[in-house]
């Protein structure tokens, strides 16, 4: 019954790609997902390098 609100991106590209055989949507949220991901990556670090330098990945 929750499932269709409950929905996150991962189990959106499993079951696009396993049950509805749509490559070509799965192929483009997985890749949403990986730029948005490495963005927030790249913020964050961007943050917590003006907060302290020492504690930054790069």
């Amino acid at each position: 019954m929750l499932y269709t609100a409950t929905d996150v991106i991962d189990t959106y590209v499993y079951n696009s790609l396993r049950k509805m055989n749509d490559f070509g949507m799965s192929t483009a949220v997985g890749l949403y997902q990986s730029v948005v991901g490495c963005v927030l990556v790249l913020v964050s670090n961007w943050a917590v390098r003006r907060y302290d330098k020492e504690s930054a990945i790069f």
